[in-house]
């Protein structure tokens, strides 16, 4: 049957999807080493960038925890309930930072692990995750958390959340490429870090590649001449408009 999943691409997307899991790990478990030691580079990577929150590096590490415990095949019932657990606690702190930018509250939780002191670039309270990247963990969240969910019609609401989420980071992506600031942040709110950007789009794959068999994924591992045509295209359509426009932006910059 045409539409039957390759056994080959199916093992290949899993393996990325664990290596994701691994390493959101280490970015997660890097800028908290950065804000125990005060190291900037782990923090912020170069001066003027904006820094990666104490709870934006917390969330990401519990994500990558969610991510890697609940692979496909997983029999450790303790992992799966503990992977739930921080799939929650990740969309409760997108919900709470969120809910304290509309709502013009501070529930304490941007200071709770460490202070950041007043003025720190891109930051518009010390602490506090931009809005985009507490949208993008309430979708991660419950993208994790619902990841073996099926609707009745045979949809998987997880990877169309986890989809929405790797939108925002690749256009906050394109924004730094493009050196667009209203792309990775809104107004004079906190912006998007590069490596939270970063460790976005390598999350949200990772959500996407375990669960390559079922869903719109299916399309990608499929034998039939749809999956080859979408594993050919895909990444062309993505990848070659995105250099083409920035090489183009640097030409006009240089003059040309």
């Amino acid at each position: 049957m045409t539409n039957q999943s390759n056994t080959g691409f199916v093992a290949l997307f899993q393996s990325w999807s664990r290596k994701a899991g691994i390493a959101v790990i280490a970015v997660g478990v890097a800028v908290l080493i950065g804000w125990i030691l005060d190291i900037p580079l782990l923090k912020s990577m170069h001066p003027s960038l904006v820094s990666m929150k104490a709870n934006t590096a917390l969330a990401f590490l519990l994500s990558g925890i969610a991510l890697l415990w609940l692979q496909a095949g997983q029999a450790d019932q303790q992992k799966l309930r503990i992977a739930r657990w921080c799939a929650l606690a990740v969309a409760l702190v997108g919900l709470l930072t969120l809910s304290e930018y509309v709502l013009g509250r501070d529930f304490g939780i941007d200071q709770l692990l460490f202070r950041e002191p007043e003025g720190a670039v891109g930051t518009s309270t010390p602490g506090r995750m931009s809005p985009n990247t507490a949208l993008n963990f309430l979708l991660v969240g419950l993208a994790l958390r619902f990841i073996d969910y099926k609707s009745a019609g045979g949809h998987r609401p997880a990877q169309y959340l986890a989809l929405a989420a790797l939108a925002v980071a690749l256009l906050a992506l394109l924004g730094y490429l493009y050196d667009v600031k209203a792309l990775y942040g809104f107004a004079s709110y906190t912006k998007m870090a590069l490596h939270t950007v970063v460790a976005f789009v390598v999350l949200t794959l990772g959500i996407l590649a375990a669960r390559p068999a079922q869903g719109f994924m299916r399309t990608l591992t499929s034998t039939g001449m749809g999956g080859e045509l979408a594993r050919r295209l895909l990444p062309a359509a993505i990848v070659i408009p995105v250099v083409v426009g920035w090489l183009r932006l640097q030409g006009e910059r240089a003059g040309f």
